[in-house]
């Protein structure tokens, strides 16, 4: 199996190590790993942590290994949306880490609603879903019929979702779903913040010193940072009113708590591990 880890775009390093460990990012992909060696590139951006997979070879035989907590084949990745699926442990088999990032809920969906719209510098030439959409959110939301009103709410619904998992129940963003999320951030080792991409990173290293010990991670991102964000800047993205932001925040009550509670959490671990 050859797995490439992509932690956004721009700088890449590549080194070779053997793994006992599941690494999943429930953001993009879920994927197995069981004692193989692997290929990890690792590009750094301040906007997300993502993972990237090819698979060339599998899973372990007999009782050591890892099997599906869930229904189906593997992650959900209806519209794009890759969801957390719960792997469990069996026998001697590798043991499993989850990590993640979020960011804030109407910065996600502004970027979402710009990227659609415009792209950026890094997929320019891509085609995107945001054909004959008003040129602005702003707009956007006063028409409440038109498609791109729906992509919004798409967007408000996701990270929820994605953290909630695979149980037909998460489609529906409500308190249950609220709760599960929160209940599934125990099995992460670590679910940090976009805005503060540089501390997740040296979180990281300290948290998963194995996978890291040959690389500082950390020192690399910090000299090549300027460049991950000019490369993945969204074309276009206009400021949004206040009414819009107000609007938004009150669609999406559900979603901030969740965003304060990972938060909280995350500050906790940054004091634990003495990152400042």
């Amino acid at each position: 199996m050859t797995m490439t880890t992509t932690l956004g775009v721009t700088m890449t390093l590549t080194v070779t190590m053997t793994v006992n460990v599941v690494v999943t990012m429930a953001v993009t992909n879920a994927v197995t790993i069981s004692k193989v060696t692997m290929t990890v590139a690792s590009k750094l951006t301040t906007k997300a942590m993502t993972v990237r997979v090819t698979m060339k070879t599998t899973r372990t035989n007999g009782s050591e290994g890892i099997r599906d907590d869930g229904s189906g084949d593997g992650c959900d990745d209806d519209d794009g949306e890759w969801r957390l699926r719960r792997l469990r442990r069996r026998g001697r088999g590798p043991e499993i880490v989850y990590i993640n990032t979020v960011r804030d809920p109407v910065e996600r969906v502004i970027s979402n609603y710009y990227f659609d719209l415009f792209g950026d510098t890094a997929a320019k030439n891509a085609s995107h879903g945001g054909d004959n959409w008003p040129e602005t959110i702003d707009e956007c939301l006063k028409m409440t019929s038109h498609t791109c009103n729906d992509a919004i709410t798409y967007y408000t619904k996701v990270t929820l979702r994605q953290f909630c998992g695979m149980d037909e129940r998460c489609n529906i963003v409500n308190e249950w779903t609220l709760s599960r999320a929160k209940r599934n951030l125990q099995q992460y080792t670590i679910v940090g913040l976009s805005s503060e991409i540089g501390t997740t990173i040296k979180a990281l290293q300290i948290l998963l010193p194995d996978m890291f010990k040959d690389v500082d991670i950390y020192a690399l991102y910090s000299r090549h940072q300027n460049d991950s964000i000019a490369f993945t800047k969204t074309n276009v993205k206009h400021s949004p009113r206040p009414e819009t932001i107000k609007l938004l925040r009150e669609r999406m009550d559900l979603q901030y708590e969740f965003f304060d509670y990972v938060m909280t959490r995350y500050s906790k671990l940054k004091r634990d591990l003495r990152i400042d």
